[in-house]
């Protein structure tokens, strides 16, 4: 399967990487509208769309709002079976999916931010590998 172009960005690279590290497998189909990216737990699988859906005006190709919506659902994955809530009664136990929400977007901010410094650390290194190759003059 063709991965979407959102996928060619660094920092969504490293996640995935990090997803795949942990044993946590991503698959692209189509969402339903207004899902962004789904988790199940029980089989370590995140589904994103196979479109990019992702877009918006601050983010016109929609790489950074990809990645942030994989770290969030990264942090699904790490987070919610720490919490006790009937998933399938979403209406009745709709205060604790909101704090589980809140969680994931908390833990996903900081996986993003871990896969930006990498991304930085990575470009940095590039530059003095660089600066170490040229030639004298």
């Amino acid at each position: 399967m063709k991965k979407p172009s959102y996928t060619n960005f660094p920092i969504y690279e490293i996640l995935e990487d990090l997803s795949s590290k942990a044993g946590i497998k991503i698959e692209y189909e189509k969402l339903p509208k207004n899902v962004f990216g789904k988790c199940f737990n029980d089989v370590r699988k995140i589904i994103m769309s196979d479109t990019n859906v992702y877009c918006s005006d601050k983010d016109e190709d929609g790489k950074n709002n990809a990645s942030f919506i994989l770290a969030h659902e990264i942090a699904h994955v790490l987070v919610d079976e720490l919490y006790h809530y009937n998933e399938f009664d979403y209406d009745n136990d709709i205060v604790t999916y909101k704090f589980i929400d809140a969680d994931a977007d908390k833990i996903g901010g900081a996986l993003y931010n871990l896969a930006l410094m990498i991304h930085e650390r990575n470009e940095m290194a590039k530059f003095e590998n660089n600066k170490n190759n040229e030639d004298p003059k």
